[in-house]
């Protein structure tokens, strides 16, 4: 029964790779679903189209990410300290998951303005 899963797991990943090298904007569904090896009737099943998609994306990584830094920030120690470890995130951040990095840096100007993530 985790076949959905990891096929979901495995589209989104895709979406991601896809969003961070292309762009928003030059990725199309049938992209995504020749990557991820599945129909684009698979893609639709959980997203309504790609900017759907491509929001809820962005907004739980940006969320996920944004919880760890919250949490870097919070702990107790010196401002400077906190400081160097939340550069020190951002750095293993990059370095851990670069795609997703740079989906997160280069996608927040697709998205109209009320959908900010704040």
């Amino acid at each position: 029964m985790t076949k959905p899963i990891t096929k979901l797991r495995s589209i989104e990943d895709t979406a991601i790779r896809l969003f961070a090298s292309k762009g928003i904007k030059e990725v199309t569904i049938k992209d995504i679903a020749k990557e991820a090896e599945c129909s684009e009737g698979a893609l639709y099943r959980h997203y309504t189209g790609k900017g759907e998609m491509a929001w809820k994306l962005y907004t739980r990584e940006v969320e996920k990410f944004g919880a760890t830094l919250r949490t870097v920030l919070q702990e107790k120690g010196s401002f400077s300290g906190r400081l160097k470890s939340a550069v020190e995130l951002f750095y293993s951040f990059f370095d851990e998951d670069p795609l997703t990095f740079t989906f997160i840096l280069l996608s927040e100007y697709n998205f109209p303005v009320e959908k900010k993530v704040g």
